[in-house]
């Protein structure tokens, strides 16, 4: 289908100055690069090809310069295989780094750690309901200096005039620059 993927770049003030010795000190600018993808949907084509997109994703994220990087978007996350394409290309899949997060937290707290319902995660499949089961199809993936604190779904039953605004949850992301 010819996907492609946005990306902008920031410069983004460093905690570090370039001279800390200088009271008046520049402060250093890192690059922040933050993108929007719609990878390859559908069996057999888009199986073949998502690997190398987040390949291409984690290359573009990840280059010379680049301090931090993420990327969000429609992953078409299908088929099993899919699950293991960003650690397979340096990537961090930021809702499973919060879910294993929050489960060391409740561990530590000397509570039993609480499976949390994986359906939270999944963002298509409900608007409208379709034969095709609902799943997370829809991701964040960074590297880099970047942070995920939190994420949230958005647009959940979202409607205008009488039909639904996408038959997608959006994601909302927050990040801290290290």
């Amino acid at each position: 289908m010819g996907r492609d993927s946005l990306y902008v770049d920031l410069d983004w003030p460093s905690s570090t100055p370039i001279d800390s010795s200088q009271p008046t000190s520049e402060v250093r600018k890192i690059k922040i690069r933050i993108g929007n993808t719609h990878l390859e949907s559908l069996a057999g084509h888009g199986d073949r090809v998502r690997p190398k997109q987040v390949e291409s994703i984690s290359s573009f994220l990840s280059c010379q310069g680049i301090s931090g990087g993420l990327a969000g978007g429609d992953m078409n996350a299908i088929s099993p295989s899919d699950a293991q394409l960003a650690g397979k290309n340096g990537l961090n899949d930021a809702w499973i780094v919060l879910q294993k997060s929050r489960s060391e937290a409740e561990d530590a707290e000397g509570g039993k750690a609480q499976e949390e319902d994986d359906t939270l995660g999944h963002t298509w499949g409900y608007q409208p309901l379709t034969v095709f089961p609902p799943g997370r199809l829809d991701k964040v993936l960074y590297s880099g200096c970047l942070k995920v604190e939190s994420m949230e779904r958005v647009g959940v039953a979202l409607m205008a005039n009488s039909s639904w605004v996408s038959d997608h949850y959006g994601l909302f992301v927050r990040v801290i620059v290290n």
